[in-house]
């Protein structure tokens, strides 16, 4: 199993750029640094973006099963967009995907946060949220950014590993 999360630029793949990528499984870490920030204090394409894209789907494209939290909903359209990525291969990825947030979407008709979950199942919380990423990445910070990032692809393939998962129940939950 092979989990994965992106940080974007902002929440609009047509106009925000995707900033960071992990992998993480226990025997392998991988941090994909996909902006820079220019002069102007604007978020570029890194000048081996193209090289970097290739790896992280490639890896992608590699894992048995791919576990993420809201990846199918928000991370793989994003990426399919600022990738330019055809829907077929999308799809593969989708049909191995383990993404938690989705299937209680579907499932039970309700959403909640990370956050949530990993506190309901003993698990520590993230080190920070997806507004202060796109702070970070704005800032420069793209070594903390990536950091966070690896933080939420580690706790995530923490929750998704386990045989059995605590729900948030009533009030809770997130409509």
């Amino acid at each position: 199993m092979l989990a994965w999360d992106v940080e974007t630029g902002g929440l609009d793949a047509r106009k925000s750029l995707l900033t960071v990528a992990t992998t993480y499984s226990p025997e392998h870490q991988m941090i994909y640094q996909f902006a820079i920030l220019s002069p102007e204090g604007k978020l570029i394409k890194a000048p081996d973006f193209d090289v970097k894209k290739e790896a992280f789907m490639k890896e992608l494209d590699d894992a048995p099963i791919l576990a993420g939290f809201n990846t199918i909903g928000f991370d793989l359209k994003f990426i399919t967009i600022a990738f330019n990525i055809p829907p077929e291969r999308v799809m593969k990825w989708v049909i191995k995907s383990l993404d938690i947030f989705e299937t209680c979407k579907q499932v039970c008709g309700r959403t909640f946060g990370l956050n949530l979950v990993l506190d309901l199942n003993g698990l520590t919380s993230k080190s920070g949220s997806g507004m202060h990423a796109v702070e970070q990445a704005f800032a420069g910070e793209f070594e903390a950014l990536g950091d966070y990032c690896m933080d939420d692809s580690r706790l995530t393939y923490l929750i998704s590993t386990r045989k059995r998962i605590a729900l948030p129940e009533g009030w809770k939950w997130r409509k």
